[in-house]
């Protein structure tokens, strides 16, 4: 139990096997290497070894010397173990890199290498100019170093997936990374990733294999480098946020998925904190429920049954269908495909959450019914641009022949703006190509944003979803050349239908409204799925008639399964919550 809770000034982290002398001897095979490369070269040592800044390694005791005399004045704090001597690296210098690399006796893809890359990445080097960043200029696929992909292995050890690691790194008020004979600051590591996700969205956009060179870091520290941020700027951190946030971290003990984060959070609103309760009879399904009816009531909102991955759950974990199951490894995107609009809608028309527990299986609210699900189109289940196209094209057919049937005139102004779930990026994705984990702040779109959707149908060859309604662009335009006239156009579209439709399934209720719901909605002619308004969910959600039940003191009910939240177009600013009052239902969450 303590040391869930124990704080320390510093913190000392292995990423590899403990060596027998931590930090005080190189591989055999590298350190023959190194001496090989720089044995005959007083000038290519002068600089390199300015290159290798900020880390510390080991080098043979015959190099150290000549280290010293040539490259850097002598220190005060050499250690000296065995043949060996601790040598403190000052500066990267990106050419002098380029002639190292080049150098056929080096193995490229060291562990020094890899660290040099984040050294580099730290001090704010634009991405084209990072020597292991850079590609063959005959092929666009393959990169003249092996550095990247060493820092890729680096970062998919098993220590990086723990959800301990999390408050290893953040709560100490300074760490430091070992890896056999090189050592960094955390500090390395996170500024690295920060700098590497601020020139990606900007000046270093168009660099070839931008979107996927160092995902991993994104990927794997992104989360990690926000909250240690938010922590040294002395922002509060709630207890949704964290849960959310590393849903992608593993732990042996699924009790440990909420446990292991609780460190975290310095804000409970005025809540009782949340305890460890690792007594044998607690199961992880009670720690899960009852850190949910924990958020709902310090929130007031039901946001918290918005997360994505109901219908991966694991069944070793018999959990109600309202209850994430945060044993689930999800990815970082994963999870926040559902939340990066969500503040932007108001389904509820800002009343708050009012909800009661029977036992812990029971969830009970109230609701307004706004429709049913008879029939959907295909699920959008991949960014391929090819998959990506057929499933706007059947969308599209679905959508054309339900609203003729219906004889709606207005359904494509409808349709563009359910694609896009009715918001815009806020500034322009500088990569024509979805996804990669990109994202960038939304607006609500605008009759003036109906422009690039025409001018993202015709980069994309789908004409026939043009609207034709709009003066800017009509279906015989062409669609610009120059690359900032078609970041600004598509970019922004292009994000907003992304996050919108991955994982989404369109359909129009039988009451002809259009509409994106989780890719596991099921058509059934028996039982639809239905579609509820309810206070505290900021987006309506689908609920899945399931049986009926006894319940004690309710009498017989039925009761409902958690399908997901879902887009509904013209109803996600309250429309739905008028006359909630006497169209209201109490409705049993199972």
């Amino acid at each position: 139990m303590s040391e869930i809770y124990s704080k320390t000034n510093r913190g000392l982290l292995w990423l590899g096997e403990e060596p027998e002398q931590p930090v005080s001897s190189v591989p055999e095979k590298l350190e023959e290497e190194l001496a090989g490369l720089w044995k005959d070269s007083d000038d290519l040592l002068k600089d390199i070894v300015p290159t290798l800044q900020h880390f510390q390694g080991t080098l043979p005791s015959e190099l150290t010397d000549s280290l010293h005399g040539n490259a850097m004045e002598p220190r005060h704090d050499e250690v000296m173990i065995g043949k060996t001597k601790e040598v403190d690296w000052r500066k990267v210098n990106s050419q002098s890199l380029m002639t190292l690399m080049q150098d056929p006796s080096l193995v490229e893809d060291s562990i020094l290498h890899a660290f040099c890359l984040l050294r580099l990445l730290e001090d704010h080097h634009h991405l084209d100019e990072i020597p292991y960043l850079m590609m063959e200029p005959d092929n666009q696929k393959t990169y003249r170093s092996a550095g990247r992909h060493a820092l890729a292995w680096i970062l998919m050890l098993p220590w990086f997936d723990r959800v301990w690691t999390v408050q290893e790194c953040i709560l100490p008020k300074s760490c430091i990374v070992i890896y056999g004979p090189v050592k960094a600051t955390w500090t390395t590591f996170l500024r690295a990733t920060e700098n590497f996700k601020t020139h990606r969205s900007s000046c270093c956009a168009n660099v070839p294999g931008v979107n996927t060179m160092l995902q991993p870091l994104v990927e794997i520290l992104g989360h990690m480098s926000e909250f240690t941020q938010g922590k040294l700027l002395g922002f509060e951190i709630p207890l949704d946020s964290v849960l959310r946030s590393f849903r992608a971290r593993d732990a042996t003990d699924p009790q440990d998925k909420v446990y292991g984060l609780l460190p975290l959070v310095t804000e409970w609103y005025d809540h009782e904190a949340i305890f460890p309760d690792y007594d044998i009879a607690t199961t992880p399904a009670q720690v899960y429920t009852r850190v949910v009816l924990k958020m709902i009531k310090i929130s007031g909102t039901l946001d918290v049954l918005s997360q994505p991955g109901h219908y991966m759950r694991k069944a070793a974990i018999a959990l109600p269908t309202w209850v994430p199951d945060y044993s689930q490894r999800l990815s970082r995107v994963g999870t926040e495909i559902f939340c990066q609009n969500a503040s932007l809608y108001d389904a509820c028309n800002g009343r708050l959450a009012s909800v009661r527990a029977i036992g812990e299986k029971l969830l009970v609210l109230e609701g307004r019914r706004i429709g049913h699900i008879r029939e959907a189109a295909t699920r959008m289940v991949s960014l391929h641009d090819t998959t990506r196209k057929q499933v706007f094209l059947d969308w599209f057919e679905f959508a054309s022949k339900k609203c003729r049937e219906n004889e709606v005139r207005t359904w494509k102004c409808h349709f563009w703006r359910t694609l896009c779930g009715d918001c815009i990026a806020e500034k322009p994705i500088k990569s024509l190509g979805a996804g990669h984990g990109i994202t960038a702040p939304f607006r609500r779109a605008e009759k003036e944003d109906e422009s690039k959707f025409e001018a993202f149908c015709l980069f994309h060859g789908l004409d026939d979803l043009c609207t034709g309604r709009t003066d800017q662009i009509s279906t015989n335009a062409h669609v610009p050349q120059d690359q900032d006239n078609l970041t600004e156009l598509i970019g922004r579209i292009d994000q907003a239908i992304h996050t919108s439709t991955l994982g989404r399934r369109f359909f129009i209720t039988e009451e002809g409204h259009m509409g994106l719901a989780p890719s596991h909605t099921a058509i059934s002619y028996t039982h639809p799925d239905e579609i509820f308004v309810i206070p505290g969910a900021k987006s309506p959600f689908v609920l899945r008639p399931a049986k009926e039940r006894s319940i004690p003191g309710e009498g017989t009910q039925l009761v409902y399964e958690v399908v997901g939240e879902c887009y509904v177009h013209g109803f996600m600013d309250g429309e739905g919550m008028v006359d909630f009052e006497e169209g209201k239902r109490v409705i049993y969450l199972v």
